[in-house]
């Protein structure tokens, strides 16, 4: 009878233990269906992802941006018709166009972030389909262009998506090879030119992933940038081939001819044995008292010989560089240009004063093949360009009585300076100057209120977009008095402008409502009729109209002679 039981109690154990391998596998495979559902979604998840990323590296072919760059332009500018390449466009159609073709307007809903209105209210830009109760995959991305505030890029795709088939072209681009030569003629010995592929790119968004040069047919490195030492005078053949991550290749080359001490006065470069003494027609008059320029420090009282006599009308150059339009485009682009920079400050009244002087690119167009490619070191000598060509027209650079703004079709790039080194690519600059009034402005088309700013450079106006920045040119102006114009921390107020007031700070929590946008100063408000306007001196891109605040109309009027 207890052997029985033994038994009994052996086989009750048993089927317990076999119950529990049965649980425990049902646990397994449930468990391991779970995963199995997990890892599907996320491998799609992934998969969507890597299909995101992917299209924001593709070039648009109207444009030849990326789409991520078009983006950042979008976010930056807002929806408002920009002129590209003597074409009026808008980003935002060209942006809904390429994301419904690739994924199909139902599939997905994308906002960017921020857009501010006229009102001074932050609003997104919004395309594709919104469904507040879809399941959906989500991305965030920052997108941006270099020294810009990053724009905050949503995008999602829905799970339950209708059958889309991928309108887009599948064809991948070969690499474009690119050739930056510095110094970029061969004239001085020894002849030692730095050669860089810095500027070359994928258009499809890829990385260059190989670089090889060759100098009249042999192998000359496979570096990214470096310095040759060239033998002797003649022509020589530079060739750079370059390898995406694709294994494609694009090649250029470059002619460089070298010769000792060329005699090329009159060829725009200030070269070999040239100075401003032996060709100043192409490195500009010698500094001094009687240069007919005026240079820093002279003015009207101390070299009226330079300055004029501190009465007279002043004068207004507008240059096409590289103008690759109609003269009628040119005379349109520039009078833009003009007005903006007259009416932001607020001299329509003097305007009976002023000598507006557009150069016909028909025979006065500017010619400066630097900007065809990124420029290091080039872009004074561009400024250098733009003054001569001027004066070639007849009209000599006078710094207390003319402005010479040069106009490009364009796209000006430079280079990032870091510790004395050209880093980062910049393609976005859109205009720039220097030296406070030294040197001429040159700007895109694309948007006329850079012109303005940066002509507000040449008056010795300071940048309001950081106080840093502006306290910094505070100090370089510090001989001249320094900026002539203030920064708008809350410290001064144009009393004309009554309870409007602007309080920015480097610091976003101690900014006024509304004045910053991430950790810039949007600017000075100004009352613009109904509507609030900002400082042109504050960053390009705002919805709201720019103009000088009063301090700056100030100091522009009395530059001018403008009461």
């Amino acid at each position: 009878m207890a052997e029985t039981s033994n038994v009994l109690t052996a086989m009750f154990i048993v089927g317990l233990f076999l119950t529990a391998l049965i649980f425990l596998e049902i646990d397994r495979l449930q468990r391991a269906g779970q995963a199995t559902q997990e890892t599907q979604n996320y491998s799609e998840e992934k998969r969507l992802e890597q299909s995101l990323d992917s299209l924001l590296k593709m070039t648009e072919p109207q444009t030849k941006e990326t789409i991520g760059e078009l983006i950042a332009d979008y976010a930056y500018y807002g929806p408002v018709d920009v002129n590209y390449e003597g074409k009026t466009i808008q980003y935002g159609p060209i942006i809904e166009a390429l994301f419904d073709g690739f994924y199909g307007k139902e599939n997905y809903y994308s906002k960017i972030l921020e857009i501010e209105n006229a009102e001074g209210e932050i609003i997104p830009i919004e395309i594709g389909t919104k469904k507040e109760k879809e399941d959906q995959y989500c991305f965030e991305r920052n997108i941006m262009r270099p020294d810009r505030k990053p724009h905050r890029f949503t995008f999602c795709i829905y799970k339950n998506r209708a059958p889309h088939e991928i309108i887009i072209n599948k064809d991948k681009s070969p690499p474009v090879a690119i050739i930056t030569a510095t110094p970029n003629t061969c004239s001085q010995t020894p002849f030692m030119i730095s050669f860089s592929g810095l500027a070359s790119y994928d258009p499809d968004g890829g990385a260059i992933m190989a670089y090889k040069w060759e100098i009249d047919g042999k192998d000359a490195g496979t570096q990214v940038q470096f310095n040759y030492t060239f033998s002797g005078n003649g022509k020589h053949t530079i060739k750079l081939t370059v390898t995406d991550d694709e294994s494609q290749t694009g090649s250029a080359e470059k002619e460089m001819v070298c010769q000792d001490n060329p005699v090329n006065c009159g060829d725009n470069i200030c070269s070999g044995t040239e100075t401003c003494t032996t060709c100043q027609q192409d490195c500009g008059p010698c500094p001094g008292c009687g240069n007919n320029t005026c240079d820093n420090g002279e003015t009207c009282s101390s070299c009226p010989q330079d300055c004029g006599d501190c009465s007279g009308s002043w004068t207004f150059v507008l240059v096409p560089v590289n103008w690759s339009g109609t003269s009628a485009s040119f005379t349109q682009t520039a009078t833009q240009h003009y007005d903006s920079f007259i009416n932001g400050a607020g001299l329509q009244s003097c305007q009976g004063k002023f000598a507006k002087i557009i150069l016909d690119p028909a025979d006065s167009n500017c010619l400066a093949p630097e900007l065809k490619t990124c420029m290091c070191t080039e872009w004074l000598g561009v400024l250098t360009k733009i003054r001569n060509c001027a004066q070639k027209a007849g009209y000599t650079y006078n710094e207390s009585k003319m402005r010479i703004l040069g106009i490009t079709t364009d796209n000006i790039c430079t280079y990032k300076v870091e510790n004395g080194q050209c880093t980062v690519p910049q393609p976005n600059v859109a205009g720039y100057t220097t030296g406070w009034g030294a040197y001429p402005v040159i700007s895109e088309t694309i948007d006329t209120t850079i012109s303005a700013h940066e002509t507000g450079h040449t008056f010795k106006l300071c940048d309001q977009y950081y106080n840093y920045v502006w306290t910094d040119q505070n100090a370089q102006l510090a001989s001249k008095g320094g900026c002539k114009n203030y920064y708008p921390d809350g410290s001064t107020h144009c009393t004309e402008y009554g309870p409007l007031t602007t309080k920015c700070s480097d610091n976003t929590t101690l900014c006024a409502a509304g004045d910053c946008q991430g950790s810039m100063c949007k600017g000075r408000k100004i009352p613009v009729g109904s509507q609030t306007g900002r400082s042109s001196m504050s960053f390009a891109g705002q919805t709201a109209p720019r103009l000088f605040d009063c301090f700056e109309t100030t100091a522009i009027k009395s530059a001018v002679g403008c009461g």
